[in-house]
């Protein structure tokens, strides 16, 4: 039993990279996929969803940000958290 849900849990991890590769090819083709992006607002990060990975949050942050100032990510209005610009 435990071989059969390591299997699947596989097909699952998978499946969901083919999906993060397939959308972020047709992103870059200038196909519209509905995905949201982090938005950047001056000193903060305006998050779409919870789970929105911390690179695409640091992504948006401006080259010309002072990295030693901290960036405050939100969603949906409350904080989730501080980050510094690598």
């Amino acid at each position: 039993m435990d071989e059969l849900l390591a299997l699947i849990q596989e097909a699952v991890d998978r499946s969901r990279r083919i999906e993060t590769r397939l959308t972020k090819y047709l992103v870059g083709i200038g196909v519209e996929t509905g995905v949201r992006r982090p938005v950047w607002h001056e000193g903060t990060v305006e998050a779409p969803s919870p789970a929105t990975s911390l690179m695409d949050c640091l992504s948006v942050i401006p080259a010309t940000w002072d990295p030693n100032e901290e960036v405050l990510v939100i969603y949906r209005g409350r904080p989730l958290g501080c980050v510094l610009k690598p």
